[in-house]
């Protein structure tokens, strides 16, 4: 925020015998004129009748931001006050109820019956819940009946605590054409803290969608998490399980971070029977200039 050297004072005087306020003000140099921030009416009614345009701009497409940009090229508002004003018109064709998961599961409902304005259906899959934990999980039968015969990759991506409901969600899902598609949604909503039956959850999702669809599973893939790790390996364990490339290199690079903190010694024959490619004249470098220092004689 700009300020100036005004001299601005404002004094409130206040008096236990009167209800009077006395408020006296001083200013000694005008300031520059306030710029209104707020979003016009109509530029409000345009966002509110093309909900299904993304409010942030994205190449080769007309978009909500680059639509707005053209009808009002110098602009009071920014780009975050479009996206708050479509975040809070979009939400009344989703949000049911003010309680998160009642919500989620009346639209549910909704969505287990077929519509012709409905590309997809959702199909729940009964899991039994424990005290104090509300799981919601579903799939998605149209794409698995539409791929599933073709599916050897199961790409499993998660997260927790990035909503107001400090949730656990993990979503299930393929690369087709390069591009990411949805297999199915498992939420988690726990207020006795540890989520300890999350690999259980997360083993009879993996079972259902398994058995149920008739999956190929030649691969699985999952961030660099042992709960997760553990319920493919269980459910799926003829299938080779990586992990995120990215996860990866974000653990090797925060173990080589760690300061004074040596790794341990590297051993021929077990990396060799590890990896079989490996060369067995292979040995660290200061592997090898230690063995030369120890072998040198002393004078």
């Amino acid at each position: 925020m700009e300020t100036f050297d005004c001299s601005g004072w404002i004094h409130i005087t206040l008096s236990d015998h009167s209800n009077v306020v006395f408020i006296k003000s001083t200013h000694c140099e005008d300031h520059v004129p306030y710029c209104p921030i707020d979003i016009p009416e109509e530029v409000v009614q345009y966002v509110q009748i093309n909900l299904k345009l993304t409010p942030t701009q994205v190449s080769k497409h007309h978009q909500l931001w680059t639509e707005i940009l053209k009808k009002h090229p110098k602009l009071s508002f920014t780009g975050k006050s479009i996206y708050h004003l479509w975040s809070q018109l979009s939400s009344c064709t989703w949000k049911r109820d003010e309680d998160e998961v009642q919500s989620a599961q009346l639209l549910l409902e909704e969505f287990q019956m077929s519509s012709p304005d409905r590309l997809y259906t959702v199909e729940p899959i009964p899991i039994e819940e424990g005290e104090g934990i509300t799981v919601i999980v579903f799939v998605l039968p149209e794409i698995l009946h539409q791929w599933g015969g073709c599916l050897h990759e199961l790409q499993l991506d998660s997260a927790w605590n990035t909503n107001g409901a400090q949730s656990f969600h993990a979503s299930w899902h393929i690369t087709i054409y390069r591009s990411g598609l949805p297999l199915g949604y498992l939420l988690i909503q726990s207020n006795i803290g540890e989520l300890g039956a999350k690999e259980l959850f997360l083993s009879c999702f993996i079972s259902y969608i398994n058995n149920n669809w008739h999956l190929q599973i030649i691969f699985t893939l999952t961030d660099k998490d042992w709960l997760e790790i553990n319920a493919f390996l269980a459910i799926i364990p003829g299938a080779k399980h990586q992990i995120c490339y990215w996860h990866a290199i974000q653990a090797i690079k925060m173990h080589l971070s760690i300061l004074q903190h040596a790794p341990a010694p590297y051993n021929v024959k077990v990396a060799k029977a590890e990896f079989s490619w490996i060369d067995k004249s292979f040995i660290l470098v200061h592997q090898s200039s230690d063995m030369v220092h120890t072998c040198t004689p002393t004078v």
